[in-house]
């Protein structure tokens, strides 16, 4: 008797199944996250330096669908692009000056920072990529309560590359 393999595309799109199945954030929308890892200084193919940070969902809906994906951010450093940090900083309540040229600083700045952003979602050679589009400030309890919740509870060893949160009298929110 030979087994079959039947195939179903339609249980394998971006909005199908795959974004269930990907470790990958691939639904755009509100969601609460925090930068778990920075990669380092990088440059584009056109020479233009941005910090590599990736991070981890850590509310938003469908929270089945989101909660605990992955995503990748480019966090360019020109001038031009110092208002986005800057926006980026104030979501996450971090306000002293840091040095962007200094790993540690970096670290300290963007590691387990919670904050809200809304991400937009782009294909690209049949890939989806999520990337946030926007810093929002104002939050609910609930998502406050998931921030605090997160931070208290967070993995210190995830990633390998974050410090330690800050102490309660730190928190941002």
């Amino acid at each position: 008797m030979t087994e079959t393999n039947t195939f179903d595309p339609s249980k394998f799109t971006p909005d199908a199944t795959t974004a269930d199945a990907s470790k990958f954030l691939q639904i755009p929308g509100d969601y609460i996250v925090a930068f778990t890892k920075y990669t380092g200084r990088q440059a584009n193919v056109n020479g233009k330096e941005f910090l590599k940070l990736s991070g981890v969902v850590i509310d938003g809906e469908p929270k089945a669908q989101v909660v605990g994906k992955l995503f990748t951010q480019r966090a360019y450093i020109t001038k031009e692009s110092y208002g986005r940090i800057g926006a980026m900083c104030a979501a996450m309540g971090y306000a002293d000056a840091f040095d962007l040229s200094d790993d540690d600083a970096v670290r300290e700045a963007f590691l387990r920072r919670p904050f809200k952003a809304k991400f937009k979602t782009e294909t690209r050679d049949g890939n989806v990529y999520a990337g946030i589009s926007f810093f929002e400030h104002r939050l609910t309890t609930e998502e406050r309560d998931a921030m605090n919740e997160w931070v208290a509870s967070a993995d210190l060893s995830m990633e390998g590359d974050a410090p330690p949160p800050p102490a309660d009298e730190d928190v941002p929110f």
